[in-house]
């Protein structure tokens, strides 16, 4: 049986890109002075409502990153980003200058699906047209399929980008992909952490990034069971935990933390910016909407409080889900019972009105906000809080960012298939 150690587990490295920066401290600033990363698309004026709208990442180029354009066509764009919040992390972690070994240093990934690029199906196209000009699924499979390169299937698996991301950052140890929500993002760190506890890896990457917001990504999160909101506002384009909410507003981004166990990163001469202190995860889908129910999300959270050793009022900040969906409401009643069993809880933190959704990459970036919190003592202002609405008993923190000491954050993260998981941060003495 693999030897299992109590040792904390500590984030040695954290990398970020969002809609707000390209970078964790860019988007730090950003957050916490109230900038909002959603959009309407491109070629719309920002006063045309209503439009389906998403929060992008701009300006990401493949050579900024070293990568050619060979391998640049197999990355696509959230490869680029899960490449960029990785190698920051690894780099925060001085894994460059104090390296662990390749085959003892992990990866783990929550990641979405990769759409086609026109591009990339448009040779196939005048072969695949009836004498009418109709489009012949017949002559496609017959022969004009033949005129697509026949590497693009490559370009479509989630775990290409993976492979690209490890192969750079010579990481050769245990490693999985997890997919394809924001609890999978979670469920990386949760397998980051049990592989350094079993001592089958001396370092971890951790990452977490979303699926490119494109037509057919909001129409698989649709078909997944995760409304997109199809005409959200000018003024609140996203309205977490509101009766007003339309759905989720598809967000780009990617976060990455570097892990190990506190021993070794103390040999290795580096510090560490907090320790994973608490981690619990359960899945019940609720039959009568999207996501988990009250009592998996009350699962998840007091399982990891069991395992941070941990009340609920020992928390500082929690940082919520809240995705604008009905799934909001099986939330809003898991803290509130919580809540009302202790009488005393954590301020109330949710990101995704200012970065929209980012899917597998949420809980990594809210991570990184995290340490943030706890490294400079401030909470960021909830945008579009809906005060009359909302029916969440703990307070949440708006208008302007507020000055506290923050010790301990929880982090939610939730599934459209009734996934959910909570992970507990605690800053280093």
């Amino acid at each position: 049986m693999e030897k299992v150690t109590d040792d904390h587990i500590v984030v040695t490295g954290f990398g970020a890109i969002t809609p707000l920066g390209s970078n964790s401290r860019e988007t730090w600033n950003a957050v916490l002075s109230g900038q909002c990363g959603i959009c309407p698309p491109a070629g719309m004026k920002a006063d045309e409502t209503p439009c389906l709208r998403s929060a992008l990442v701009e300006d990401l180029r493949a050579s900024d990153l070293g990568i050619g354009r060979k391998d640049a066509r197999f990355m696509r764009k959230s490869g680029l980003m899960l490449l960029k919040a990785s190698q920051d992390a690894f780099l925060d972690a001085r894994l460059d200058e104090l390296p662990v070994p390749a085959e003892q240093t992990g990866f783990f990934a929550g990641t979405g699906a990769v759409d086609a690029g026109e591009q990339d199906l448009l040779p196939a196209l005048p072969g695949s047209l009836d004498p009418q000009g109709e489009l012949s699924h017949t002559r496609f499979f017959a022969d004009a399929y033949r005129a697509i390169h026949p590497l693009w299937p490559l370009s479509i698996l989630n775990n290409i980008a993976f492979c690209q991301t490890a192969i750079r950052l010579n990481v050769r140890g245990e490693n999985a992909v997890f997919s394809p929500y924001n609890d999978a993002g979670a469920q990386a760190v949760l397998e980051g952490v049990r592989t350094l506890r079993q001592e089958r890896a001396r370092a971890v990457v951790v990452s977490g990034v979303s699926e490119a917001a494109t037509p057919f990504s909001m129409a698989r999160a649709t078909n997944s069971g995760l409304p997109i909101a199809a005409g959200a506002s000018r003024d609140a384009p996203c309205r977490p935990f509101s009766n007003r909410a339309s759905g989720t507003v598809l967000g780009e981004g990617a976060g990455a933390l570097v892990l190990e166990r506190r021993t070794h990163a103390l040999m290795r001469g580096v510090g560490f910016h907090a320790r994973i202190s608490g981690y619990g995860d359960a899945c019940i889908p609720d039959s009568e909407g999207c996501g988990p129910t009250v009592e998996a999300v009350r699962r998840s959270m007091e399982a990891a409080l069991v395992s941070a050793r941990r009340n609920f009022e020992d928390m500082d900040v929690l940082i919520a889900h809240g995705d604008g969906t009905e799934a909001d409401h099986n939330e809003i009643a898991a803290l509130n019972a919580l809540f009302d069993r202790s009488q005393k809880g954590p301020r109330v933190f949710y990101p995704k009105a200012a970065l929209g959704n980012l899917l597998a990459g949420a809980p990594l970036v809210d991570a990184v906000l995290a340490m943030f919190m706890i490294s400079e003592g401030r909470i960021p202002h909830t945008l579009n809080v809906d005060a009359a609405g909302s029916r969440i008993h703990l307070p949440v923190v708006r208008g302007c960012p507020l000055e506290a000491s923050v010790k301990r954050i929880m982090i939610n993260s939730r599934g459209p298939g009734g996934q959910t998981a909570s992970l507990i941060l605690e800053g280093c003495k």
